[in-house]
C-alpha cells in the first residue's frame, strides 16, 4: 500500500494504472482512493519499506552525473525546484532513487563510499519490478514521494516543506 500510495500521489492520480500494476484488491484500491481524507499530520507510515536507505560520501562534482544517471530519479532535497518546494538545499547534496544494479554502477563509476552523514543518499528500489515499471520514463519521483522523503529527513523545515507539498496534493483533490 505504501507504494501505491506515493506512485498514485496518495490516492488523488493514476489510481486505476497503480492498482492494476501493483496488483490491489478492490478493498485496497477503495482504501487508496480514500486516503486523500486522511490527515496530513504523519505520513511517515508512507516511507516504511519503500525502499533500502544509504548514506555515501561523493566528490560534490559528481552530484550532478549521478542525478542525471540513467535509471536514477531525484527525490527529496533534489527534487525541490521540480516541485516548486518552499526550501533551500545546501548545493553539496543529492537524494536520489536507483535499483540496486545502478548503485552498483555508480559506486564504481563515482567511487561511492558509505558514509552515515555522507551527501549522498540513495533510496535502493531492490526486487519491486511492478514499481520500477510504473516508474520508467521519469527522471524525479512523483511529489508524494519528494514529499514523504521530506518528512523523513529529521529537519523541521524539511518536514515543514513535505506537509506542505502533501497539502498540495491533497488540495488539488479536494
Amino acid at each position: 500500500m505504501s507504494w501505491a500510495a506515493l506512485l498514485s500521489d496518495i490516492g488523488t492520480t493514476d489510481i486505476d494504472r497503480v492498482s492494476k500494476s501493483l496488483g490491489l484488491s478492490s478493498s485496497e484500491r477503495g482504501r487508496l482512493i480514500d486516503l486523500h481524507r486522511r490527515p496530513t499530520a504523519d505520513w511517515t507510515w508512507l516511507a516504511r519499506r519503500r525502499a533500502h536507505t544509504q548514506r555515501y560520501a561523493v566528490r560534490a562534482a559528481y552530484l550532478a552525473d549521478i542525478a542525471s544517471t540513467a535509471g536514477v530519479l531525484t527525490s527529496g532535497i533534489s527534487a525541490l525546484d521540480h516541485y516548486n518546494v518552499d526550501l533551500t538545499a545546501r548545493a553539496d547534496t543529492a537524494e536520489v532513487y536507483a535499483g540496486a544494479p545502478e548503485l552498483e554502477t555508480l559506486a564504481h563509476e563515482f567511487a561511492l563510499r558509505a558514509d552515515a552523514a555522507g551527501n549522498l543518499i540513495v533510496h535502493v528500489l531492490a526486487g519491486i519490478d511492478a514499481v520500477t515499471q510504473l516508474l520508467e520514463g521519469r527522471t524525479t519521483m512523483p511529489p508524494a514521494t519528494v514529499a514523504v522523503d521530506l518528512l523523513e529527513a529529521g529537519e523541521s523545515r524539511a518536514r515543514r516543506a513535505g506537509l506542505e507539498l502533501l497539502d498540495q496534493l491533497l488540495d488539488r483533490h479536494r
